[in-house]
């Protein structure tokens, strides 16, 4: 606490906390103010929380293995962020900032081949950013060359898919278009989905314009009515959304 005064203290793992320091902690939070072990003296520091976990909380909540009064003061502000497997479109950028990190340490390898990369976006990542980063250290250090191949990367599991043998690949800036266009349209689709096909929702939603949005759907091929829910009318207004109640 002392060395975070006037700074930011991360809480990882935050929903193994036993219940005696849930309670210590949420006597700091409430005012930011603290004892130190062994000392009778109340010490107090400006510190900025920040909790991280891939638990549910609220789950927890319910069965009754975290306070909710520690849970609502934590949850000011809330980021939850997919696994890698539905962001495949970070792939690329997460493995050039690993490879960049790790190879300058060691004077390894300095790019990724295609094979690798497609390696890399293929796979469904169940261990997350820190099997990725594991993935690249492994074939830093045992790659024998200036470039990464598939076989360096020793990935535990099979890719979902990969090329047959003698299939030329695709080059890097392709692969990466490819993830991304997947991810756009992945949520684009739970985007309409949630608000019933409505553009102008959806698009205040995702902090786009209205217009620009429209254009993305047209260029994913998707059209906003077969969003609408069944028992709606099957036409479009004069700004080209579905009918929905108060719009």
């Amino acid at each position: 606490m002392l060395e975070s005064d006037r700074g930011t203290l991360l809480l990882d793992e935050v929903d193994t906390l036993s219940a005696r320091a849930q309670v210590a902690l949420l006597r700091v939070l409430q005012d930011q103010t603290f004892r130190a072990l062994g000392s009778s003296r109340e010490q107090r520091a400006n510190v900025r929380f920040v909790a991280a976990t891939n638990a549910n909380l609220r789950q927890l909540v319910g069965e009754g293995k975290f306070r909710p009064d520690l849970f609502y003061r934590l949850c000011l502000f809330s980021i939850e962020l997919p696994p890698l497997r539905e962001r495949k479109g970070d792939v690329p950028d997460l493995a050039a900032h690993f490879l960049a990190r790790h190879s300058g340490r060691s004077g390894g390898p300095k790019r990724l081949s295609n094979a690798a990369l497609a390696a890399l976006v293929q796979f469904d990542w169940p261990g997350n950013v820190r099997e990725l980063e594991n993935a690249i250290i492994r074939a830093v250090h045992t790659c024998q060359t200036d470039e990464i191949q598939g076989e360096d990367l020793q990935l535990c599991s099979a890719p979902a898919t990969s090329p047959e043998a003698g299939e030329a690949l695709p080059s890097f800036a392709v692969l990466k278009r490819r993830a991304i266009d997947a991810f756009e349209r992945d949520y684009l689709i739970g985007l309409m989905q949630a608000h019933g096909g409505n553009v102008t929702h959806a698009a205040c939603a995702a902090g786009k314009d209205r217009r620009d949005f429209r254009r993305l759907l047209e260029r994913h091929g998707l059209d906003p009515v077969e969003f609408s829910p069944p028992g709606r009318r099957r036409r479009r207004d004069r700004g080209g959304d579905p009918p929905s109640n108060g719009s």
